[in-house]
């Protein structure tokens, strides 16, 4: 079964709507081979092809151009009371969805090119400070712009992992609904958009 965020409209959207993401690749130095991870903002272009991102320069010693990388975005998630279930045979769970991309570093080495992946990842999360962003001293936009390292990621390959209880009886959702509308509404709005509190075909409307 198709995973439903995996239509790029949907997990692009889910992209634009959290920002934040994880950037994990291999730590060499770390003595038990785990990753390295960085928590960040993260721009998703207009074509959908590319990550704009940056780190504190401190953070981005080991990002090289080439370099193959993941990012990880959480989207909404919530646990799930029994009490949703028809039957009180059941056990709590914990609904979630997220999208997992892979892809390439690109270095923007250049100080305008930089500048201008920093304005659109602005343009995303904070409009108006674009225009305030000039009015800042040459020298402490230089500053600022030399203490990160700005970067793309080509993505190439994207995951998307889905547990709205997709698979339960559409009496079941639509009373998992109704929990999540006062403690959840986030998550509740992705159930809605995925189609998943409407009934479908073969599903049982009858509570």
């Amino acid at each position: 079964m198709n995973d439903p965020l995996s239509p790029a409209p949907l997990w692009q959207a889910l992209v634009r709507e959290e920002v934040m993401g994880l950037l994990l690749r291999p730590d060499a130095n770390d003595p038990d081979g785990l990753p390295r991870v960085n928590t960040l903002p993260l721009a998703l272009s207009d074509c959908g092809q590319w990550l704009d991102a940056h780190l504190a320069a401190r953070h981005a010693d080991d990002l090289h151009p080439g370099r193959r990388v993941r990012v990880q975005f959480q989207g909404p998630h919530a646990y799930i009371s029994p009490s949703v279930y028809n039957s009180r045979r059941e056990v709590p769970t914990w609904n979630h969805l997220g999208v997992q991309i892979d892809g390439h570093i690109h270095l923007e080495t250049e100080p305008a090119a930089a500048e201008a992946l920093l304005m659109r990842l602005v343009a995303q999360v904070d409009p108006a400070y674009a225009a305030q962003w000039p009015e800042l001293p040459p020298a402490q936009q230089q500053a600022k712009l030399g203490a990160i390292r700005c970067f793309r990621i080509r993505i190439e390959s994207v995951r998307t992992h889905t547990k709205l209880s997709q698979r339960r009886p559409f009496s079941e959702r639509r009373r998992m609904g109704d929990y999540l509308a006062e403690r959840n509404p986030a998550l509740l709005r992705w159930m809605d958009r995925l189609g998943l509190l409407t009934p479908g075909a073969g599903d049982e409307v009858a509570a």
